[in-house]
């Protein structure tokens, strides 16, 4: 099976004047579990959202395989 590589770099995200996400870097391949972890309104599920295409970020960088999708 052929392994995938999701990578995140520079995701950025405020709400209301409130800093969510702030430089956030990921690295991640098909196959591994990983997990986020953080208190409510800590930006984990703006980060999925974000990652999905569901939510705008400015000046993210979200790559699979290498190929980068702004």
């Amino acid at each position: 099976m052929k392994k995938h590589i999701l990578e995140l770099d520079g995701i950025q995200k405020k709400f209301n004047q409130k800093t969510l996400l702030s430089d956030v870097y990921l690295k991640c391949e098909t196959g591994e579990i990983i997990g986020l972890l953080g208190r409510n309104g800590s930006g984990r599920i703006s980060l999925i959202k974000i990652i999905f295409g569901i939510e705008s970020a400015p000046d993210k960088c979200i790559r699979v395989d290498s190929l980068t999708k702004k």
